[in-house]
């Protein structure tokens, strides 16, 4: 949080017990009551996009990833939506996805090829199911999931491929 320095933190109830002192840092709490009902105010179509400084550009950032990088000196690094946007379209003229896949995601979110896994279905008209850790740790939940879920690509590890295989 000290390098980082965000202007806010978004969280849960059941996240705030094993969160760091903040130093005055305002926490929006998703779940708690009033942040529900303020949140049920605001429109389906969010109209929210007028309040936007400047126009969006394929500069702007699309995410950013806390990494130490080559440096071994942690830092966030600012992923531009162009970026973002050539990897997928990139990814895509690999893996051919179309609207009749459904990628079962498997990488933790805050592992930056996660993005792939989230975007990629949702770019091409498919359908993203993300797994929940406990189900990734058991190759039997895993192929149960890969199953119910109707996936018909899952991006893994080698690691977690044997795993599942054997």
């Amino acid at each position: 949080l000290g390098d980082a320095r965000p202007g806010f933190m978004l969280t849960c109830e059941q996240m705030l017990p094993g969160l760091p002192e903040t130093g005055g840092l305002l926490r929006i709490v998703l779940d708690e009551p009033d942040t529900i009902a303020e949140l049920g105010q605001y429109s389906a179509s969010n109209p929210g996009n007028a309040d936007r400084i400047r126009p969006l550009s394929l500069l702007s950032p699309a995410y950013v990833i806390y990494t130490s990088g080559s440096t071994g000196k942690p830092k966030g690094v600012m992923i531009s939506y162009a970026s973002l946007s050539n990897f997928l379209f990139a990814m895509q003229d690999q893996f051919m996805l179309g609207e009749r896949d459904r990628l079962l995601a498997v990488t933790t979110i805050a592992f930056d090829i996660s993005a792939l896994e989230i975007y990629l279905p949702l770019l091409t008209g498919g359908a993203v199911a993300v797994a929940r850790k406990i189900s990734i740790q058991d190759p039997a939940e895993l192929a149960e999931l890969i199953q119910a879920t109707g996936a018909t690509v899952m991006q893994a590890t080698p690691t977690l491929w044997h795993v599942l295989a054997a």
